[in-house]
């Protein structure tokens, strides 16, 4: 509500307090809210490394948004080096777990790699991961 200042003030400062404590709790929408906040500079410096950092621990915990995100920092090397293959493979986990964020990056994701990279990515895409915290 902080953030969005849609039922009190908005205040990105306050936000960005609440939202990292939840995220440090490992709270997937926190961590994908904190990686916002550090993308968009939006109580906090710009900050991509931070992003990706907040990005990468959701993804982990198998969040499908911070699984976008992730993948489209991967394959665009924001706060993170580029590497396609895991970009693919995070984008394609993003997307069979339902986020609408995966599909604006998968097709140039896919483009930029050969039939074995894609198939690699594939494969790293398979193996399940546990459950996020909401």
């Amino acid at each position: 509500m902080l953030f969005e200042g849609e039922v009190t003030a908005r205040d990105y400062l306050e936000s960005r307090r609440w939202v990292l404590v939840a995220a440090e709790q490992a709270i997937a929408r926190a961590m994908t809210r904190l990686g916002m906040m550090f993308h968009t500079a939006f109580g906090v410096p710009r900050d991509p490394v931070q992003a990706a950092y907040w990005w990468h621990r959701g993804a982990q915990g198998g969040d499908r948004d911070d699984q976008a995100m992730l993948g489209a920092a991967l394959h665009l090397a924001t706060g993170a080096s580029r590497d396609p293959v895991m970009a693919l493979a995070w984008l394609l986990r993003a997307r069979g777990a339902g986020s609408a964020l995966a599909a604006r990056f998968l097709g140039p994701a896919r483009a930029a790699l050969s039939a074995g990279e894609i198939a690699r990515a594939q494969q790293r895409a398979a193996p399940p991961l546990p459950e996020a915290r909401k």
